[in-house]
């Protein structure tokens, strides 16, 4: 290709550019008017429903506020096997019979005898 055609081509490439970038612009400024448009009816229709009674917020976003969380104690487990807290008597569920752990075995396992 010969340098001519090069800046022919860069030429019809940036001119397509920037007529999609323009197209572009002008959608986004159409959205952005429609999206206003919209609000504002909700915002009216939130008024009405306020007016009769009922309670309702707008919010932006997909995700849900996070409610404050209460913090519930931790439960502490008991084990009727052992007779120990700590672990309950799931932690024996492979054991054939169940029986209380050794202290070596509440060790290995984590489930250092409390008290």
């Amino acid at each position: 290709m010969n340098s001519m055609a090069k800046e022919e081509t860069k030429n019809v490439d940036a001119a397509e550019m920037q007529k999609k970038l323009s197209q572009y612009r002008q959608l986004a400024g159409l959205r952005d008017e429609i999206k206003d448009g919209v609000l504002r009816s909700v915002e009216d229709q939130l008024q009405v429903l306020s007016e009769l009674g009922f309670s309702y917020r707008l919010v932006e976003g997909n995700t849900r506020a996070s409610a404050a969380k209460t913090k519930r104690p931790k439960k502490i487990l008991h084990c009727e096997i052992c007779n120990v807290d700590g672990h309950d008597k799931r932690a024996h569920k492979n054991q054939k019979p169940r029986q209380a752990f050794t202290p070596k075995e509440l060790e290995e396992r984590g489930l250092v005898e409390a008290g």
